[in-house]
């Protein structure tokens, strides 16, 4: 049997000494997981501006260059220059023939069972799949303290940062200008792996990948970016609505006042959207879930930890 071939692409940059941090914990964990995957071949990219090649480490085996930026496709932005992310992904993609693309935010890091976890969820039929990330102390900016950060459980996120899609569902995506590192470029993506894969899931509890810092909302950018970001993001949607499939929405298998109520008090969830469709779909597309037995969910109740 051939071994499963998987390309990741990140997006570093030279920044502040927060940055780099952060950055150094990221790229340390990809190596230690890139050397605990026996079985699978992984191809490791970075995507990056001319002026951020120096901050790709020398095991990243491929260095691809982009040179469009959000100030190329929105005048009124000023000063940060970040890049597209349908750039980054298309610029990645075309360097080897790859099974499965995987996309995380360069903060985030991997676990060392990362990749081989990955490629179990391959095999269970999943051609795209979101895995939400633990938030960990930010007491953290060594990498010498990387098993410590391994040992923690951490705390479960809402947001989506980690990104894993067959190679062949990307000539669907349509993500217009929307660009990296502000609000609403996790939402684009997301509603593109649910719109044009055939089995989504949203893995919303493991312990895979990490953040350091528990903070919940952060400010990624000015009102400008993140105005620009979910223009384009409303653009997508409008896009691609007629593609969504809500047997891969996330909570589609709950009851109907359950999925309703999740939907409405999750604020990446577009709740007008979905309700649409949700009505116009009906209940066929709400069955696929398997109700818990009686101890199984009574566990959580009566658990003394």
């Amino acid at each position: 049997m051939s071994k499963l071939k998987i390309l990741h692409i990140i997006n570093p940059f030279n920044g502040s000494d927060e940055h780099t941090q952060i950055q150094s914990l990221t790229l340390q964990s990809i190596l230690a997981a890139k050397n605990y995957s026996s079985n699978i071949e992984i191809t490791n990219c970075a995507v990056v501006f001319e002026e951020d090649k120096s901050s790709v480490p020398n095991f990243i085996e491929q260095t691809e260059l982009i040179d469009r930026s959000v100030l190329d496709v929105n005048k009124n932005l000023k000063n940060r220059k970040l890049p597209i992310l349908g750039d980054v992904l298309e610029k990645g993609s075309k360097l080897i023939n790859t099974d499965y693309i995987i996309y995380t935010n360069i903060d985030i890091g991997l676990q060392p069972n990362f990749y081989e976890s990955v490629a179990e969820f391959t095999a269970k039929g999943y051609d795209a799949f979101a895995i939400n990330r633990r938030r960990v102390s930010e007491k953290y900016t060594n990498v010498n303290q990387l098993n410590q950060i391994y040992a923690e459980v951490g705390e479960m996120h809402i947001g989506y940062d980690c990104f894993v899609f067959k190679t062949e569902l990307l000539k669907c995506f349509k993500l217009n200008n929307v660009c990296v590192g502000i609000p609403f470029v996790d939402s684009a993506i997301l509603f593109n792996l649910i719109a044009y894969s055939n089995s989504f899931k949203l893995f919303t509890n493991k312990h895979l990948t990490f953040h350091v810092g528990y903070d919940l909302v952060k400010n990624w950018g000015s009102k400008a970016f993140i105005h620009h970001n979910k223009r384009e993001y409303q653009k997508i949607l409008n896009e691609i609505k007629g593609d969504i499939k809500l047997n891969n929405i996330p909570g589609s298998g709950y009851s109907f006042f359950k999925r309703h109520y999740k939907w409405l008090m999750n604020p990446t969830m577009p709740y007008p959207l979905l309700f649409s469709l949700d009505f116009k779909g009906g209940d066929r597309y709400h069955q696929d879930k398997k109700l818990k037995g009686y101890y199984e969910r009574l566990q959580p109740k009566i658990s003394l930890d």
